[in-house]
């Protein structure tokens, strides 16, 4: 049986298109954050209070390569202030 998050993501993924703009409203671990950006190439925001959350995001792009994201140390309610 599928865990409810991987299911969620096989839904997800036939609608990432390169011509989209996906957010992710907290980034915690990073690891939904990530596969935002292995689906596609287009940008990826990332949204958290915490720097923890943003370091360790970070991170794991980097070790990933993935290259097509915005980390954003904000709270997703002002996400109007970074995506117009």
């Amino acid at each position: 049986m599928e865990r409810i998050l991987d299911f969620s993501k096989t839904l997800l993924r036939p609608h990432l298109h390169d011509n989209g703009l996906y957010l992710d409203f907290t980034m915690g671990n990073g690891y939904d954050t990530l596969f935002l950006a292995q689906h596609t190439h287009s940008a990826v925001y990332a949204f958290d209070i915490q720097q923890q959350a943003l370091d360790a995001t970070q991170k794991l792009l980097k070790q990933h390569q993935a290259e097509n994201v915005r980390l954003i140390l904000d709270s997703h309610e002002h996400f109007l202030n970074y995506i117009t």
